[in-house]
């Protein structure tokens, strides 16, 4: 085991910081998202590219004026953010079972004439299979049919019939299938948007890469509690921790929730007492705080620094806090950069690297021979 390895334990410290503000980049984009009404109209337009079938009804169109999925709409100018296989299953399969039926008008007894729809006088399996069969020759007709044909079971007299639970599972299976898919598109799509997120969040919070990794580097303290932390987190595969639910079309969002869990990680950030944030003590407010010579030693700050600090890093934070030099803006400048490029990586991406420092941390560096 490599223990108390400097390089390998500033890595994984990084990697926790820089996850967790990947996170709160995320749920603040995700919520963004929300508010424009992204989501839901990416949704829509990929369940409508889903099942688009130009020699037959559009029938992603038709699936978003069921009652099942209309009713999930905040307003009529809003589109559901989430949309579960089980629901997207019963509204398809009745879509197809009703654009099967054959409505005609018939006399009633008093001499008026009424539609008389044949849905009530044949099973729902054989209105499905009819509404297959009944369809234009097309990609989606071949598609549908496929997963009938595949949804059989024996009855008691030993034959093959349709089974209508089968077939809602087999459409719930390729929806998910499907969803997963477009998540990637719906993280590549909002890329560029984290990037900004990111750097309005290193903007708002100061996080400065390089004091970062200084303080990481000269604070044992700070640094083995990040590690015990990461270690103790990838022990449970990061369950606590909202990694990648955030861009996930299959999972539900809401604006409150995501509030909710940026204050949470939030909160965590302070609890480990990371250095970022603003001061007048720290730069770059300290280059225009007016303070007298003796006071900027004893209120430097180096958040909580341990006595055994080393004098390079004690003299390196005088100069970063109180000498506003060419060389002190450029090298801050470019912390903000190198924090706005981490945090636009996304949690899994730094989640990933701790998972892989800690098996090395654990398990040492494999001999030569």
């Amino acid at each position: 085991m490599i223990q108390n390895n400097l390089y390998i334990d500033s890595i994984i410290s990084l990697s926790l910081i820089y996850g967790m503000l990947g996170i709160l980049a995320s749920l603040i984009l995700e919520w963004y998202n929300s508010y424009v009404r992204e989501r839901g109209a990416f949704l829509q337009r990929s369940i409508v590219r889903l099942l688009d079938d130009p020699k037959n009804y559009n029938y992603g169109h038709l699936l978003y004026q069921h009652p099942l999925i209309n009713r999930m709409r905040k307003d009529k100018n809003s589109f559901p953010y989430y949309i579960d296989e089980k629901t997207y299953a019963l509204a398809l399969i009745d879509i197809i079972a009703n654009n099967s039926s054959e409505i005609r008008l018939v006399q009633n007894i008093q001499g008026d004439f009424e539609e008389d729809n044949d849905r009530s006088k044949e099973l729902f399996s054989d209105r499905i299979l009819r509404g297959i069969n009944s369809m234009a020759q097309s990609e989606l007709k071949f598609l549908l049919k496929s997963f009938a044909d595949q949804s059989t079971e024996v009855n008691a007299s030993g034959l093959q019939v349709f089974s209508v639970e089968k077939f809602k599972t087999t459409i719930s299976d390729w929806y998910k299938n499907y969803m997963d898919r477009i998540t990637g598109e719906y993280k590549s799509a909002t890329r560029p948007k984290l990037l900004i997120i990111g750097f309005l969040l290193t903007l708002s919070l100061n996080i400065d890469s390089i004091h970062l990794l200084q303080v990481v580097i000269n604070q044992p303290e700070l640094r083995n509690s990040l590690v015990n932390t990461s270690e103790n987190l990838s022990g449970n595969n990061f369950n606590e921790l909202p990694i990648d639910g955030t861009f996930n079309l299959r999972r539900d969002v809401r604006s409150d929730s995501l509030i909710e869990e940026s204050i949470k990680i939030y909160d965590k950030l302070n609890h480990w007492k990371i250095p970022i944030g603003w001061s007048k003590d720290e730069a770059p407010l300290s280059w225009f705080s007016k303070r007298k010579e003796s006071e900027i030693p004893s209120k430097i700050a180096l958040h909580e620094i341990s006595d055994n600090s080393s004098r390079s890093f004690y003299l390196y934070a005088q100069e970063r806090n109180d000498k506003p030099d060419f060389k002190t803006v450029f090298i801050y400048l470019i912390g903000l950069v190198i924090s706005t490029i981490s945090i636009s990586f996304g949690a899994p991406f730094w989640f990933d690297v701790i998972v892989k420092y800690i098996n090395i941390r654990r398990a040492g560096i494999k001999p030569k021979n």
